[in-house]
């Protein structure tokens, strides 16, 4: 995915385009839960690079959890065409970019369904997000593909005698 800063704003949801320095940043918090969720898209000084982030951070963490946590890292550069360009995909601390086809898109996708959530002031469900955005199965090469049905029904005979006719 090569795209122009206003293709790019239009992919992640964001109404205004941004310049050097910019940040734009949604959260919401739910007090049962104990939970506040933050999604930010922020660029750089030059204004050539910029980072997406969705995080997660726990105000009544158990044992178990860390207080905060980096759900999404999405890095993003400009070429000398002015073009945008994702080399980087982290979710959840696994880097995606090279596992999951059309990760480019399907970072976009994420991104705007939290910031859709996050705008009606709900933290939304991210391992549930994660799980249609980023499907296992979406990986290259899961060898569950087709091929028709090659099972051709050969009888001994023909193998022992090749020229026989039958």
């Amino acid at each position: 995915m090569k795209a122009p800063l206003p293709q790019l704003m239009d992919s992640l949801g964001i109404e205004t385009q941004m310049g050097p320095y910019d940040s734009h940043m949604w959260s919401a918090d739910d007090d049962e839960r104990g939970v506040m969720c933050t999604a930010q898209a922020s660029m750089n000084g030059e204004g050539d690079e910029m980072d997406v982030t969705i995080d997660m951070t726990h105000t009544k963490p158990k044992p178990d959890t860390p207080e905060h946590e980096q759900t999404m890292f999405f890095h993003l550069k400009e070429d000398n065409n002015k073009k945008w360009t994702p080399d980087i995909l982290r979710i959840k601390r696994d880097l995606m970019h090279s596992k999951i086809h059309d990760w480019e898109k399907k970072a976009c996708d994420f991104f705007v369904a939290v910031v859709a959530a996050l705008k009606r002031d709900t933290v939304p469900d991210l391992d549930e997000l994660i799980e249609r955005f980023f499907k296992a199965s979406d990986n290259f090469g899961t060898g569950t593909g087709g091929g028709g049905k090659r099972n051709p029904s050969i009888k001994p005979e023909q193998l022992l005698n090749p020229m026989k006719k039958f």
